[in-house]
Formats: structure tokens, sequence, C-alpha cells
């Protein structure tokens, strides 16, 4: 997106964050901060280190920075004030590993971000039991996400824009990605 719609001002309200499985599912944390630059790449590395990252381990804005969208090597940005790491805060990362259980659901994830995913475990944590209905012929609920979907079942569960270049074959749900309640929301208008 940056390659196409790159914005002149960046500004990051980081009053109030959520950390580990954010920004959908994460734990509410008060860093009281607002970082406000004319890069957003470079707006971002600086709100990366106040949350207590290496902007150079974090993947989009590595990418981005080598791709000269922006700057996040902090030595090449001016920073004002120079002490702002006086309002550091650490937060959580994501888990590395997700691992939950839902023995009948399947689910197709090819090519998913963590958006989609943070998408699905909040559906699946808070709304299992109203996808019922959805079962499959296998009596089994099939959730696909991710942008190479292909082998899938008739009748899956296709959650954000990514998927739908399969959506004829399931139930299509946009967003980028949707939140649960709209994919809930999405379900009982059928």
């Amino acid at each position: 997106m940056a390659s196409v719609l790159f914005p002149d001002l960046a500004i990051i309200d980081g009053t109030i964050g959520l950390e580990g499985m954010g920004p959908a599912y994460g734990r509410r944390k008060e860093a009281g901060v607002v970082v406000i630059g004319n890069n957003p790449v470079s707006t971002d590395a600086v709100a990366t280190r106040l949350m207590g990252f290496n902007p150079k381990e974090v993947p989009h804005l590595r990418l981005l920075a080598e791709r000269g969208l922006g700057e996040i090597q902090f030595s090449n940005i001016s920073i004002k004030p120079e002490n702002f790491l006086k309002w550091e805060t650490h937060f959580e990362p994501p888990p590395s590993r997700l691992s939950f259980s839902f023995p009948d659901v399947v689910v197709y994830d090819e090519g998913s971000c963590s958006a989609c995913l943070s998408t699905l475990f909040v559906l699946l944590h808070r709304y299992k039991d109203l996808l019922i209905p959805h079962r499959l012929g296998d009596d089994k609920i099939h959730i696909g996400i991710g942008k190479h979907l292909e082998n899938i079942s008739k009748g899956t569960l296709l959650i954000g824009n990514c998927t739908h270049k399969v959506k004829k074959r399931g139930i299509f749900v946009k967003g980028c990605p949707p939140v649960a309640s709209e994919v809930l929301k999405s379900l009982i208008k059928r």
C-alpha cells in the first residue's frame, strides 16, 4: 500500500495501545505518547522503538526501508526531543506461535496476515457456537483465510478481501480484515 498511497503526515496515537495479540485481541496498555512525523515509515520506526522493539526486526518496516520509502536507522532520522526514549514503554510482543484446538473446525490458511489470524482467533473464541449452523457435510465448520487459497470445500466461510478469488466457492466476508463481529453479522444476514 505504501508504494501506492504514501501520506505526507503520520500521526500515531500512542496514548493507549494493545500489546500481545493486538490490534484485535491484545491487552490494553497505556503509553501516553503521540508520535508525529512527515514520513510514515520513520514515524512507525520511532513508535516501534518506543514500544521496546527494534524496527530492523519488523519485516514490513525493514522492507519499506530497503525500498527507499523511509528510514528506520535512528542516526538518519531527525527526532525531537533527542531524549525521546524517556517515554519508552515496553510492550509484550505477539506470540511467536499460535496454537489452539477446535476439533470441529477446518482452517484453510494460505498466505494470511496477522490481522486475519487475529480475526479468526477472536471469531472462534467469542462466537464459535454461533457458527454451528454453517457446518458442512462433514459436520465441521470450514474457514478460509489468506491470499493463496485454492483447495477449499464448497461452502467454506471466506474471511477477508484476500479470499475474493475463491468467493464463488464459499461465503465471502469482505474486509481487511473484517472484525469478528462483522463476520458474524454477514452470516446472520444470509
